[in-house]
């Protein structure tokens, strides 16, 4: 059975093509030449006119699928004969012996083709940079952990998302109260005085992200949020060239809670700083709906690590597109020792000082 993979290759050397995060345009790193999309699709059909294959293949280029191993599909590289070992939702990635950017274009066509991307704006020299002054201060971390060559295994991943537009509508009672305190000569007096407090209103959601990567750590990808969607760009799987990307393995139907609860709670949030004046505040009762109007597939941009310490797998990922960072930092148990043992015989010096101090 054959399968096919997608490559970009320079129209001047015939290396591999790789999308540039500082240009924004496609560089071949062998010759230095830069490509705007535009002129690309131009030269393409340039050369369709002429009948001619030229050297710039983005056509389907036919590789021998070998076998399938349960959800991992092997493939032969192309460029130089070695295997390409991906798993059923693998969607761009690279050989491991020659560096052959490739685009498995069944993985992002029909159905699962996406309907956005936002192109990566880090490249990985900034990501290192930005992971190391993430750990910068953090004296608790193990020295190992920080080291170059753990940190230069950060990849490009594009990530699926699910973007939802919908509306949603509500009322919420709160009970509010307000505290007058006076006095005379002789007393202080407190009154508390009690109010039942309504809000209703609705709002509408465009494009609220969830991520459709089961890979991924739902409470870490909400962490390097926001995207900004000015750069939200119509699917092109040249904007995947030189990157690894996946696709989605978490249904719409899957997401329906998590959208719903982060909807709920951002009409709620949006009602409750509406309600002032008041001492305090609690929420009795709520009312909340939600309508989905229209759900779409895109791809964002992600830096991750994945590092093992000590028999435990730690993951940090980073927005491909502003920097922000999110993960979970291990912790040199020797060094917390230390410390808190240099803190306590700190602290009993400063407290036998001040008590020779109140003797004197």
């Amino acid at each position: 059975m054959e399968d096919n993979v997608l490559k970009y290759q320079c129209p001047c050397c015939n290396a591999a093509l790789m999308f540039d995060a500082n240009s924004q345009k496609v560089k071949c790193y062998s010759c230095n030449n830069e490509y705007e999309k535009q002129v690309l699709d131009e030269y393409k059909l340039a050369l369709e006119e002429l009948n001619q294959p030229g050297t710039i293949d983005w056509t389907e280029a036919g590789v021998q699928e070998y076998t399938d191993m349960g959800e991992q599909k092997g493939y032969f590289c192309e460029s130089c004969g070695a295997e390409i070992v991906a798993d059923a939702n693998t969607s761009a990635t690279e050989c491991l012996y020659c560096g052959n950017p490739v685009v498995l274009p069944k993985q992002v066509t029909g159905m699962l083709q996406p309907d956005y991307i936002i192109p990566f704006k880090i490249d990985k020299e900034v990501a290192k940079n930005r992971l190391k002054d993430f750990y910068r201060g953090k004296y608790l971390l193990p020295k190992e952990f920080k080291d170059e060559n753990r940190i230069s295994k950060i990849q490009g991943l594009y990530v699926p998302f699910w973007l939802f537009d919908c509306k949603s509508e509500g009322t919420v009672s709160y009970r509010g109260t307000r505290i007058n305190t006076w006095s005379d000569s002789k007393n202080i007096y407190t009154k508390t005085s009690f109010y039942s407090v309504m809000r209703s209103g609705n709002m509408q959601f465009e494009r609220v992200p969830v991520d459709a990567s089961l890979k991924m750590a739902d409470e870490y990808m909400d962490g390097i949020e926001p995207y900004d969607y000015r750069d939200l760009r119509p699917f092109d799987s040249m904007y995947m060239a030189g990157y690894f990307a996946d696709k989605f393995d978490v249904t719409v139907d899957d997401t329906k809670s998590r959208i719903e609860l982060r909807v709920k709670n951002s009409l709620k949030d949006a009602l409750r700083s509406n309600v002032m004046g008041y001492n305090s505040v609690t929420e009795e009762q709520s009312n909340i709906s939600m309508n989905m109007k229209d759900v779409r597939y895109a791809l964002m941009p992600v830096w991750v690590l994945s590092t093992r310490y000590k028999d435990q797998v730690y993951q940090f990922v980073m927005n491909g597109q502003t920097g922000k960072v999110s993960g979970k930092l291990p912790i040199d148990k020797k060094k917390m020792w230390i410390t808190a043992l240099i803190e306590f015989f700190a602290i009993t010096i400063v407290l036998f000082i001040i008590g020779l101090l109140i003797l004197l």
